[in-house]
């Protein structure tokens, strides 16, 4: 056996793994990378019988890399709710990414376990719970009430600080019942329908390639010039997604070629523009007033 127990008359756990390769301690066990199913979906690479790159780089991440490299272990299960050097998951989280910032300790569920008879289940507010007004199915959320920004398959209050992590109070917009974010805060990401969504490939797996983003800031500069897809406040929207369906009724090469007249939460630049909708390429503005005047 490679595992050296605690107590050779009575052993509970492992405490050490003989050192051989592929081979490292998890939570009080052995496990191999290259013969173990489970030992593979957990860790990429070991050394010394220790975990040295935790697998996260796969769309069902039952683990994430935890940023004390000081602790006990490397890899924790997103489930874990105790978890190792302040960083935890979070209970009943079946796939996590890493925590949005150092400060948080708790790592971002994408997925929560759920059952057929349950599946109204999703991760919101760093807790896997009824979806209440979210949009939430088979463990994961589509979209988010106004309350939460929408932010990998999760919600979380856009007034936490989660929530300025994602996306800042000042580029937070009500629309209709969701919130849509107008610059993310992390700059490798920019908003998709108003959530922020990571250009490219995103931890969760998801693709968003719609997006010319800017080169310092989380915002899109332009939009595909195929599909539905067009700019609007510094994201790309699908003219047939929730929020786009609400702005526009005709998209082509980018942009809205006729946008939706009958809800009052838009209205023409020409009816009330200002210098500050002259950023936006559209002849829309998102009716976000506060004391008579147009923010952006």
């Amino acid at each position: 056996s490679t595992c050296v127990p605690d107590d050779t008359s009575s052993p509970t756990r492992c405490i050490e793994c003989k050192s051989e390769q592929n081979v490292f301690l998890f939570y009080g066990g052995c496990y191999t990378i290259d013969q173990s199913t489970i030992g593979s979906e957990i860790c990429r690479q070991a050394a010394s019988s220790r975990c040295t790159e935790c697998n996260v780089s796969t769309t069902e991440k039952y683990v994430f890399t935890n940023p004390d490299t000081s602790a006990a272990e490397r890899c924790i299960l997103c489930s874990d709710t105790v978890g190792f050097g302040g960083y935890r998951g979070a209970s009943d989280c079946l796939y996590c990414i890493q925590p949005i910032k150092s400060e948080i300790g708790t790592a971002l569920c994408t997925k929560c376990s759920y059952t057929k008879q349950n599946n109204g289940i999703g991760p919101i507010d760093y807790q896997c719970q009824a979806k209440g007004l979210h949009n939430c199915i088979n463990g994961y959320c589509t979209s988010c009430y106004k309350t939460h920004l929408f932010y990998e398959y999760g919600c979380y209050s856009r007034h936490s600080s989660t929530g300025f992590a994602i996306c800042a109070e000042a580029n937070q917009y009500e629309l209709d019942n969701v919130t849509i974010c107008t610059e993310c805060v992390n700059t490798s990401h920019a908003p998709k329908n108003g959530g922020c969504t990571l250009v490219g490939e995103s931890a969760s797996g998801s693709l968003f390639s719609d997006c010319t983003k800017d080169a310092s800031r989380g915002l899109c500069t332009g939009c595909s010039s195929t599909g539905k897809s067009f700019l609007f406040y510094g994201g790309c929207y699908n003219r047939d997604s929730h929020v786009g369906s609400k702005l526009c009724l005709e998209a082509a090469g980018g942009v809205c070629k006729q946008w939706r007249s009958n809800f009052n939460f838009t209205f023409s630049k020409a009816e009330g523009a200002t210098d500050t909708c002259a950023v936006i390429p559209a002849v829309v503005c998102v009716a976000a007033l506060h004391a008579g005047t147009i923010t952006v």
